[in-house]
């Protein structure tokens, strides 16, 4: 808890990721175990009243756990090490929810009880309202979470009109998206195909590049975040649904919090799509806005006492995976902090800290970028971690300072 008891901080990560390499690196003695991933960051968010993450994978039983560089699902004891870490709310509304099917997402929700946390974006029944009401003391705290898609266009789960309002979209699931390689009509068939993908992804591929120097590298295609070309097609009337649920929990709540999944992966800046969307909920009560998706930090902007952030970047990544962009600091993420007043029920200042993922032998591990600073001993290393402080720093605040003072937590 925060030193002050008239305050409640409220910490947010971005994507949490679980990719094949690192799912592989986790097992051991055939038991999955992520513990380590967060123990650095356990000691910064035991400071935290509650801590809300972007579940980027499902956890389910359904067709094996990950075993393709597009399609996700983790096992439960993921979800053991995210609440051992202090994590109590996932938002499960991005583009991997339905990589299991709506039964994988609803398993996903189920299992995110079973382990004391809450889930927001996403919906059990139709009934289920499409955002949360958290209550810290007698501050009420809405958690509105919305994505762009849900990789229609490489899974083609299409939801059916029953199942439609149980995730929360800004558009259509139906793009005009061709990704390469892949063509499926059938989600179970593709489980097959997949298999043999796997297989050359993870054996024939890094010989054939080894042999020719070349790596195969699909990340530009995907990139695109411009208004009606192929996934991002603006949809007025979805937007116009979303602003009023966003309405709707500002009435019912004291502070409101947007969760918006959308953007170009690795793009430094964000795209008209995104900008637009973002622009169309600013028109809604909110009191801040909370980014993810491109995997990359992007910047933030304050209008008042309001705060939009476009993408926190992820919070673990393998650097392993073809797509990784070292040159975009896709290890590097934002642990943002609000600090709200209990009295007035209303946001006084927000922070961040700057986190660093590190690959080891394929397993993760989350630090906060201060720490590793502090103890480093490589003068080169300590240097480039110093630099790259510096960068994220700039990029996250719009500021361009040759130089800053290195701090655990800056000010907004």
């Amino acid at each position: 808890m925060y030193n002050n008891k008239n305050i409640i901080k409220i910490s947010f990560v971005g994507d949490i990721m679980c990719e094949y390499p690192y799912l592989k690196a986790s097992k051991k003695n055939g038991k999955y175990n992520f513990d380590k991933t967060f123990e650095f960051l356990k000691k910064y968010l035991e400071n935290s009243d509650y801590v809300i993450g972007n579940l980027e994978t499902p956890i389910s039983n359904i067709l094996g756990y990950t075993y393709d560089y597009y399609q996700f699902n983790t096992p439960e004891s993921f979800l053991k090490s995210l609440k051992d870490a202090g994590f109590d709310l996932l938002t499960t509304a991005n583009n991997h929810c339905l990589d299991r099917g709506i039964e994988g997402l609803k398993q996903t929700m189920l299992n995110i009880e079973k382990y004391g946390m809450q889930y927001a974006g996403t919906s059990l029944s139709n009934e289920e309202k499409k955002y949360k009401i958290i209550q810290i003391g007698d501050v009420k705290i809405a958690i509105v979470a919305y994505t762009y898609g849900t990789n229609y266009s490489y899974n083609h789960y299409k939801l059916n009109q029953n199942d439609l309002r149980k995730v929360n979209l800004i558009k259509q699931q139906i793009s005009n998206n061709k990704w390469p390689i892949y063509s499926k009509n059938d989600f179970y068939i593709s489980f097959f195909k997949r298999l043999i993908l796997h297989f050359f992804y993870f054996n024939i591929k890094p010989i054939i590049n080894k042999i020719i120097n070349y790596k195969l590298d699909f990340a530009e295609y995907i990139r695109v975040d411009e208004i009606n070309n192929g996934e991002w097609i603006f949809d007025k009337q979805f937007i116009k649904e979303c602003v009023d649920i966003t309405n709707e929990a500002a009435s019912n709540s004291d502070i409101t919090i947007f969760m918006l999944h959308s953007g170009g992966q690795f793009n430094k800046e964000p795209g008209s799509f995104t900008t637009k969307v973002i622009e169309s909920i600013d028109n809604a009560k909110i009191d801040m806005l909370v980014g993810t998706h491109p995997h990359v930090v992007q910047k933030s902007v304050k209008k008042g006492n309001k705060l939009i952030t476009y993408s926190l970047g992820n919070l673990n990544t393998s650097s392993k995976v073809f797509y990784f962009n070292e040159e975009s600091l896709g290890d590097y993420s934002i642990l943002l902090n609000a600090y709200i007043d209990k009295k007035s029920k209303k946001i006084l200042k927000y922070t961040f800290c700057i986190l660093k993922c590190v690959d080891v032998n394929g397993y993760l591990i989350v630090y906060p970028l201060y720490d590793l600073i502090k103890k480093e001993t490589s003068k080169e290393n300590k240097e480039k971690f110093q630099q790259n402080n510096l960068r994220i720093f700039n990029i996250f605040t719009g500021k361009n300072l040759n130089n800053i003072e290195l701090k655990l937590e800056y000010d907004i």
